[in-house]
């Protein structure tokens, strides 16, 4: 339970979302625009660790997106985790692992 931190859940949880972005359902963005993720910042929501099991999370994510008119020209566009969406976290021996459960909603930012 020692390696089971905030911190270490929230790298774990950037990591996720900025590998496995083309595997996740997304609420609020056509992934066929997205060209990559830029930045993630994940937001753990009234987190307290109590073992293996489901907790909430939101982020701040800024994706580049493909231009429409110009194939090879991107954007940023910025959103937010709204309301929020569900982590599983699993305990092993020695470590433990992360996976998004729910469609994440995004709310874009202005």
């Amino acid at each position: 339970m020692g390696k089971v931190t905030a911190d270490a859940i929230r790298t774990r949880l950037m990591h996720l979302i900025r590998n496995s972005w083309k595997e996740l359902q997304w609420e609020g963005i056509n992934v066929d625009m997205i060209h990559n993720i830029e930045n993630v910042a994940p937001i753990l929501i009234d987190f307290q660790y109590e073992g293996s099991g489901d907790y909430l999370f939101s982020a701040d994510i800024s994706f580049m997106v493909k231009e429409q008119n110009n194939p090879l020209g991107t954007h940023r566009e910025r959103y937010r985790v709204f309301p929020y969406s569900t982590m599983s976290i699993k305990e092993d021996e020695n470590n433990f692992k992360t996976d998004i459960i729910t469609p994440i909603p995004l709310q874009k930012l202005l």
